[in-house]
C-alpha cells in the first residue's frame, strides 16, 4: 500500500534529490536522501510503501532510497495518497 509520510524537506546536493527528515514511532529523527519525484514539498510529505507494524497504532514505512530502509512510524504521521 502506498501512503504519504509527513516529513521535513531540504534540498539535496543535486536538483533531482531531496533530504527528508522523518520521526520514527519512538520520536527519534532520521534523515534520508530520496528522489525529488517522491516528495510533495507543498504538503511536506514523501511517498512510501506501508506494511503493518508490530504494534497497534504503528506501521512500517519503506523509504524510497536505493537501500529501501524500513522504519516504524506512527499511523498519525501517515496521509492517504
Amino acid at each position: 500500500m502506498q501512503m504519504r509520510l509527513k516529513c521535513n524537506i531540504e534540498r539535496g546536493m543535486f536538483s533531482d534529490e531531496r533530504v527528508i527528515v522523518v520521526r520514527d514511532a519512538g520520536g527519534r529523527e532520521a534523515d534520508f536522501f530520496v528522489p525529488a519525484s517522491f516528495v510533495d514539498e507543498k504538503s511536506r510529505t514523501v511517498r512510501v510503501s506501508i506494511v503493518n507494524g508490530p504494534t497497534s497504532g504503528h506501521k512500517l514505512a519503506v523509504i524510497p532510497t536505493s537501500r529501501r530502509p524500513t522504519i516504524e512510524v506512527r499511523s498519525s504521521d501517515l496521509v492517504e495518497s
